[in-house]
């Protein structure tokens, strides 16, 4: 990292800091990510640095919101709005950078996300105070198929390295990881938050993430204690969704014809392939030997999320190995 940038990220934080002290505001980061608010609260400049442009929202007492464009020599490419209703999150939106500064006179702390919504649905999706710790809530009601707003990111997982296969012993304890880099951004850097393990919930909502393209399932009527009290038990808690659903999130994927077992700790009958979320397929009529999964957590094939089809046992869209980085909420 060269001088420059040391001094542009020390500046930064800073003014953040001084934000923070003299104003009453901290500020969220969330890279990737865009603010989407009523037009008739956005200003726009064009600026030459993040700096500046966050110098723009400090100098308007009433900024909560900003985006700032991190290609270089873009007009137009910082905007700050000073009105939060109506404000909600555009994810995936490359080369953008939001940032939310929130008022710290009367901060809430909430049981969850859900308990944050109830209270105010026009909420945007960031990161919250829990009681249980800091977490990203997501509020918006556009999730996909996952309905309104108000879940609790508890767990995400990165499919290409192997920290969540099935015999992680982060399935069965509860013991955080990596959380500080997870809050930095909703869809990078796999992380296990506090939720996982303290928060009671009904449904759960998985996601999977494959390049830019971001897809959604609702697991409804689950009411556990916690994600922890279904997973230390290694027992089968099954799902009966659709089997297209389970195929919707991934783009092109592929299964087996049979068998079809799904949901949490799902096993095949000879406990070859374990998977702690997912569905798992076999090209026999039977569940001994099944060669294909879409879910989070197996125990085989190379990858700790995604979608994995031997092309030697009949799947009906040939063979796949895809890796997804997944997301699993809950509400």
């Amino acid at each position: 990292m060269g001088d420059a940038t040391i001094k542009l990220s020390a500046l930064l934080l800073l003014i953040r800091i001084i934000a923070s002290e003299k104003k009453g505001f901290v500020s969220e980061v969330f890279a990737n990510n865009k603010f989407d608010c009523p037009s008739a609260s956005r200003k726009v400049h064009t600026v030459k640095s993040e700096i500046q442009c966050t110098h723009r929202c400090l100098q308007n007492d009433n900024c909560e919101f900003l985006n700032f464009n991190t290609e270089e020599d873009v007009n137009d490419n910082c905007e700050i709005f000073s009105q939060s209703n109506g404000c909600s999150t555009k994810f995936g939106k490359e080369k953008w950078k939001a940032m939310r500064f929130q008022h710290q006179r009367s901060p809430k702390v909430y049981k969850s996300c859900k308990d944050a919504y109830n209270d105010n649905s026009s909420s945007p999706s960031g990161v919250y105070n829990l009681e249980s710790g800091r977490h990203h809530c997501l509020m918006e009601k556009s999730t996909g198929s996952c309905g309104e707003g108000g879940w609790t990111l508890a767990l995400k997982v990165d499919g290409t390295k192997g920290n969540f296969m099935a015999t992680s012993a982060y399935w069965m304890n509860n013991e955080t990881y990596n959380t500080d880099n997870g809050l930095k951004s909703f869809f990078t850097e796999e992380a296990k938050f506090p939720a996982f393990s303290k928060i009671s919930f009904s449904d759960v909502c998985i996601g999977m993430k494959v390049s830019s393209d971001v897809r959604w399932l609702r697991i409804p009527g689950i009411s556990k204690t916690s994600l922890l009290s279904i997973f230390i038990t290694g027992q089968a808690s099954y799902t009966s969704l659709d089997r297209s659903l389970w195929k919707s999130l991934i783009a092109s994927s592929s299964l087996q014809l049979n068998c079809r077992r799904q949901g949490f700790n799902v096993k095949d009958s000879s406990n070859s392939i374990l998977t702690r979320i997912g569905y798992i397929a076999n090209e026999q009529n039977h569940c001994t030997s099944c060669n294909s999964f879409i879910g989070i957590g197996p125990n085989r094939f190379g990858m700790s999320c995604g979608n994995y089809a031997s092309s030697a046992y009949s799947p009906d869209n040939g063979g796949r190995n895809t890796p997804a980085m997944c997301y699993v909420l809950i509400q």
